[in-house]
């Protein structure tokens, strides 16, 4: 397992491909001002780029590093208010952040043609390793629908599963 703190020096490619020189994980709590900094990039790359995963796989690979790919995309980065927002967001759930090209990106994750950019991980980082069942719905749902799914997942996650969403 990779630990939070633990530092990946530049020249050892992550599960991604790419290189990379920060934390594995990304904590928004964590006071240093260059973690949020990469957060905040790891976080814009993921708002203008979530549509168009194949691409950003492709910048990150190219690039090596968030604010780089988003560079190389020629998009607009979200406004400063929106990347607060975002982070005080997952401060205030307990999240953190795991890049795509870090060493505690799931590598069953990593694989894909479109992973991920960044997950959001509350619990067991440990967990992820191992296989996942992937509970998926509309940002939306229906009060009927949101009753469902929280059965369906509390059932599954009571039999021993690891519950993720998207």
């Amino acid at each position: 397992p990779v630990e939070r703190d633990q530092p990946v020096d530049r020249g050892v490619p992550g599960p991604g491909g790419a290189l990379m020189d920060e934390p594995a994980v990304l904590d928004p709590a964590d006071p240093r001002p260059e973690i949020r900094q990469r957060l905040g990039d790891w976080l814009a790359l993921q708002r203008v780029l979530a549509l168009r995963p194949r691409d950003a796989k492709r910048w990150l690979q190219a690039t090596g590093g968030a604010r780089e790919a988003l560079a190389a995309s020629g998009l607009r980065p979200p406004a400063p208010a929106d990347q607060r927002s975002a982070l005080a967001r997952l401060r205030a759930c307990g999240a953190v952040c795991v890049p795509q090209l870090s060493p505690a990106f799931p590598p069953h994750l990593a694989r894909l043609e479109d992973p991920p950019l960044l997950l959001h991980v509350r619990g067991d980082l440990a967990a992820l390793q191992g296989r996942c069942v992937a509970v998926v719905g509309p940002r939306a749902p229906s009060a009927g629908g949101r009753v469902v799914a929280e059965l369906f997942a509390g059932g599954l996650a009571r039999a021993g599963a690891v519950i993720v969403s998207g």
